[in-house]
């Protein structure tokens, strides 16, 4: 039964965005920063070694970005043919070498066709959907004192630092502006006041966000350093993850290079948390595809073309027919994976906002009648 739903796409412009380095921004099927670093007899092969290591240890962190943590032991063994098989393309940046070393940092590109279709052969669901960024205000707790906007705040400045390119979530962390530090204070973030992290959400133009405190004490039994990881999300402040991270570098104080470690495995701990759960919602499984038919309303050309490109970004729509086409509007079939709702989640990510509109037949029986899709420019 067809769904009645007119569908606008607005482009937003101004939207905070996590800051990435020019020319390169989150993608699904791209895995970023691989350091390759190999000895051997001659420097040819020390290279060649090294991009095979590196394109095998790119494909494992994109299975562990896309695929359920239980899930990854299902996958077979693969050659280096095979993963070279699995590979679109790949960059080299940063190569220094020497008679016998090769050092070097990759940027691995993978084929959509050929990881869908490996993972559909052995029936394993998988994510192909980037989440929008999502606000994180770091809080760092020590000696009884709690920093938020402050320079003292080194558990902020490691989030500034963090890139975060190979995760399904991308972390945008606010600047430390006057006008955010009238919003929010330290304490206020750490305590999850409803009040102030609704008002805080209201200015930024936020549906939800997430408080990320990294509390730093000395371990008693242990007499090592560690760092309490708490996350709270959403506008209500409530508490959804809590864990204890214990130093692994042996040092007797909280020395520099100790919390830095501590920082970068919390920011870790705290990404794969997020990514965990927005995979979940966007999982796509083998044997859940469909197609749905819609019309579309254009102004013009520019505006059909606009409406295509934007439809081709949506990773979960394999293809799409042009059934029939007018001078302001056209008929369209879409085959998609996963359900409908997967479906609508994945294109608002995109920007596509949804009206629906239900009629009700003779039967009494409340049904949709048609989905009306359009493509709107948003003003700032």
């Amino acid at each position: 039964m067809p769904y009645a739903i007119i569908l606008m796409s607005c482009l937003m412009f101004g939207v905070a965005q996590a800051e990435v380095s020019p020319g390169r921004e989150a993608r699904i099927y791209t895995i970023y920063d691989i350091e390759v670093d190999q000895t051997s007899r001659t420097v040819n092969q020390a290279r060649r070694i090294a991009l095979l290591n590196g394109q095998r240890e790119a494909l494992q962190k994109f299975f562990a970005k896309i695929l359920r943590p239980e899930d990854i032991s299902k996958l077979p063994y693969l050659d280096d043919r095979q993963v070279r098989e699995l590979i679109s393309g790949f960059e080299i940046q940063d190569e220094r070498n020497s008679s016998v070393r090769y050092i070097a940092t990759m940027t691995v590109h993978f084929s959509r066709t050929k990881i869908y279709d490996l993972l559909s052969l052995l029936q394993i669901p998988f994510a192909e959907s980037l989440s929008t960024p999502m606000t994180i205000l770091p809080v760092l707790e020590k000696d009884g004192s709690y920093f938020l906007w402050d320079r003292d705040n080194g558990w902020k400045q490691a989030w500034d630092q963090y890139g975060g390119l190979n995760h399904l979530v991308q972390p945008d962390i606010p600047p430390s502006t006057l006008s955010q530090r009238l919003l929010i204070n330290s304490w206020q973030a750490y305590d999850g006041l409803a009040v102030k992290l609704a008002d805080f959400a209201k200015k930024n133009n936020l549906e939800t966000l997430v408080v990320a405190i990294a509390s730093l004490e000395r371990d008693l039994v242990t007499d090592r350093s560690r760092l309490t990881l708490t996350l709270r999300q959403g506008l209500d402040g409530q508490e959804v993850h809590r864990e204890t991270i214990t130093s692994e570098l042996g040092e007797d104080s909280l020395s520099t290079d100790v919390i830095a470690d501590l920082y970068q495995r919390a920011i870790e701990k705290t990404m794969i948390y997020l990514d965990n759960q927005w995979r979940e919602k966007v999982l796509v499984h083998f044997g859940v595809a469909s197609r749905i038919s819609m019309k579309v309303r254009f102004k013009g050309l520019e505006d059909w073309v606009n409406v295509q490109e934007h439809l081709r970004e949506v990773s979960l729509i394999r293809d799409f027919t042009v059934d029939r086409l007018a001078l302001d509007h056209a008929a369209i079939t879409i085959n998609h994976s996963g359900d409908l709702d997967q479906l609508f989640l994945t294109m608002a990510q995109q920007g596509f906002v949804f009206e629906v509109y239900w009629r009700t037949p003779e039967d009494g029986q409340t049904a949709a009648e048609e989905i009306i899709l359009s493509l709107e420019r948003c003003q700032p």
